[in-house]
């Protein structure tokens, strides 16, 4: 009973998101708009994008997607400043092109007019994005 369920909401969830894609002015902002995004590319790589990373406007999503099938998925991590420091919120957020799914959503929830910054990385390579406020 519950594989059925599961199986049936994981072929409805991208109906529906193409649904919502194809109807502007619909849907919400949610899954739109991007902030503190973070592009990478390998430097001895052919020049592709190979990861991305950004955070949706009020601090409650973080995105993550994998660009290329290279054996590596690419990762994110959200800090956010408390008293000078850096500090983690939530887990790492992680996509890999073998899964699929174009991009990977994480949930997190930053208080609004907090200073927030994404770190990405893919295998030995990281980068940190610029400092902005959710």
């Amino acid at each position: 009973m519950l594989k059925g369920l599961w199986r049936k909401a994981a072929v409805a969830a991208p109906i529906a998101g193409l649904v919502l894609a194809a109807a502007p002015g619909t849907a919400s902002a949610h899954h739109t708009a991007c902030k503190g995004s973070v592009i990478m590319r390998i430097p001895a790589g052919d020049g592709d994008k190979v990861a991305a990373a950004c955070m949706e406007p009020h601090g409650e999503t973080l995105r993550v997607r994998d660009y290329k099938a290279d054996g590596y998925a690419a990762r994110a991590q959200a800090y956010r400043k408390v008293r000078g420091d850096w500090v983690k919120v939530g887990g790492v957020c992680k996509d890999d092109t073998s899964t699929g799914s174009p991009d990977k959503y994480c949930d997190l929830a930053i208080r609004e007019t907090t200073d927030v910054k994404i770190k990405l990385w893919e295998g030995a390579y990281d980068i940190w994005g610029p400092v902005f406020t959710v």
